[in-house]
Parts: C-alpha cells; structure tokens; sequence
C-alpha cells in the first residue's frame, strides 16, 4: 500500500490518509479517488472565494450523489433520473466536479414512483439506486 500511495504524487501542500478499506485497492482505484478529491477540493475553494460569510460551502450528498460519487466510472454512458430536483442536484454535483462527463446524465418523468430513482448504464452493466420516501432531500 504504501508503494501504491508513494507513486500517486499528491501536491506537495497535501497529505494522503488511506484507511485500511483501501488496502485491497488498486493503483488506478486509489488516483481515481485521488483525482476526485482533488476537484472536489477545488470546487469548494471556489466556493469559498466567492461566498459572503457566513456561507454554507460544502454538503455531503444524498443517496443518488453518493451513489454517482462512489459508483461512477467513464465506461457508464447514461444516468436517468426520474425526479426533476434530484436531477437538478446531479447535474450540480457532476459540473463542479466531473464537468467532463456531465451530459451523461438525463432525466425522465415517471409519475407513478412514489420516490425518486435513478439507473445508469454502462457497456457492461445497468443499475438502479432509490432515495427512500422518508429520506430528507438536501439542497445544493
């Protein structure tokens, strides 16, 4: 692990911490995340810049930004989300820190789900995640 680490070359401002879940993880796994954290950083300094004190800079997402934050990879070519808001908060999140791969994400109207509900789709795979009802929506 600490090979892996010591050949990811962080800034030279900043320090890693790698929790023992990463330890069965790959050189490309450990600078993807790497390279999300540093954009995400970013995008928060960004924000701080521009903010009026006092501001509210960063949130943790909700199970839909989560679920892109831990499960998305450029081999995904769509995300379908069938809530207006919550698609709103996905396009949010994908612009400030993965710009690159924005337009993957579309939205559909299906009236008949009593909650919001988002699929992607890879070459490979399809997969759906589901903001329970009771779950409290946090804005962006």
């Amino acid at each position: 692990l600490k090979d892996i680490i010591s050949q990811l070359a962080p800034p030279a401002d900043m320090g890693l911490i790698v929790r023992t879940a990463g330890m069965d993880r790959t050189k490309a796994d450990l600078q993807k995340d790497l390279s999300y954290l540093l954009r995400l950083w970013k995008s928060i300094e960004d924000g701080f810049s521009s903010a009026q004190c006092p501001s509210l800079i960063y949130r943790e997402g909700d199970i839909i930004i989560r679920s892109i934050r831990d499960y998305f990879t450029s081999d995904i070519t769509e995300i379908l989300i069938d809530d207006e808001e919550t698609f709103r908060r996905a396009v949010v999140f994908m612009k400030s820190v993965m710009p690159r791969h924005k337009n993957v994400i579309s939205t559909t109207s299906r009236a008949s789900r009593s909650s919001p509900s988002m699929t992607w789709s890879s070459r490979s795979r399809t997969s759906t995640a589901r903001r329970s009802s009771s779950a409290r929506a946090e804005p962006w």
